[in-house]
């Protein structure tokens, strides 16, 4: 079985190679991501596993150390008693860090996922489910017999998602999403099922000004979409070629230092060293004007071009869509 954590952390880091000027600024930015908890923080600024496995995949692509507080973060976690998503990202946190617990934990972790039974026909389920689901069997490595059984379950449930006139839905919904049909084609290609070409056809088909967007029906492109279609893209081995200087530029375009809190905020009276700004971060000591005043030169990636937010999940979107454009190019 083919690795989705492998192959979007190989493209986060042919992307910190695009970006503008050096990648100092995103691991400021993604440094100013951190708290007293020792993960990565939600937009309630509290450590959450869903957003430390997009941070850890930044940071280790950025070639950052990891630190105990992280370390124990992540693995502080009973997978036993997490939902679909966040078992995902638990399981995947715990890959990147080479470190899954032990058979105990691993044996928990599919267990889990079994009990939850995601990965049936039927109307709750979603091509996203058997995406986190598959990803979840990959990084705790399990038995390849067992991944055999699992592909057959996964393509009939894939099959009952399809649209009519191309793409995939999910959970009753009759409208494509770029987001379910790239999860059902990287799903196929991790799986080594045939591809259709049809389904690569019509996904390649929703770019537009340069990104992808959510659904035919969406005004416009968005980071998330086009990060995900150009990897479902990239790995169904699809030709690019005529879209890929449209994108690499769109996702530039979503790049920069406008995420600041403010833009008036008094810069800190004496320049950090990183490990200082972490320590005093991780220590919980860090004051809100030297907090805004890291965000100040930091940088960082935004889901649209009229959305100012910014966090380690479009951190890693940004990369990755960077890292694919750079790699067929």
């Amino acid at each position: 079985m083919k690795s989705f954590r492998l192959e979007m952390l190989r493209a986060a880091r042919l992307g910190r190679n695009r970006l503008p000027d050096s990648a100092q600024p995103l691991r400021q930015f993604l440094t100013g991501q951190r708290d007293s908890g020792g993960g990565f923080v939600n937009r309630q600024g509290r450590s959450d596993l869903y957003y430390t496995a997009f941070g850890l995949m930044c940071w280790i692509a950025l070639d950052g150390a990891i630190d105990e507080p992280l370390r124990q973060y992540v693995l502080a976690a009973d997978p036993a008693q997490l939902d679909l998503v966040h078992l995902s990202c638990w399981a995947r946190s715990a890959a990147l860090l080479a470190e899954t617990g032990g058979d105990k934990l691993r044996t928990a972790a599919i267990s889990r996922v079994t009990e939850l039974n995601v990965l049936t026909p039927s109307p709750s389920f979603s091509p996203y489910d058997a995406f986190l689901a598959v990803g979840i069997y990959q990084d705790m490595a399990q038995e390849p017999r067992a991944e055999r059984n699992l592909a057959e379950g996964v393509m009939a449930a894939l099959d009952a998602c399809r649209c009519r006139g191309g793409g995939y839905g999910g959970k009753g919904l009759k409208l494509p999403l770029v987001s379910l049909a790239s999860a059902a084609l990287v799903v196929q290609w991790a799986l080594d099922q045939p591809l259709d070409p049809t389904d690569v056809a019509w996904l390649t088909d929703q770019c537009r000004s340069g990104g992808f967007a959510s659904s035919p029906l969406a005004k416009g492109p968005d980071l998330l979409s086009t990060a995900v279609a150009l990897l479902a893209l990239s790995c169904s081995g699809a030709d690019l070629s005529a879209i890929v200087h449209d994108c690499r530029g769109y996702v530039l375009g979503l790049y920069d230092g406008a995420s600041c809190p403010s833009k008036n905020v008094a810069r800190a009276s004496r320049p950090w060293s990183e490990d200082a700004k972490m320590a005093e971060i991780l220590m919980g000591e860090t004051p809100m004007l030297r907090r805004q005043a890291l965000f100040q030169r930091a940088a960082s990636f935004h889901p649209t071009a009229d959305d100012p937010h910014s966090d380690c999940e479009y951190s890693l979107y940004g990369m990755m869509a960077l890292g694919i454009c750079d790699g067929i190019a």
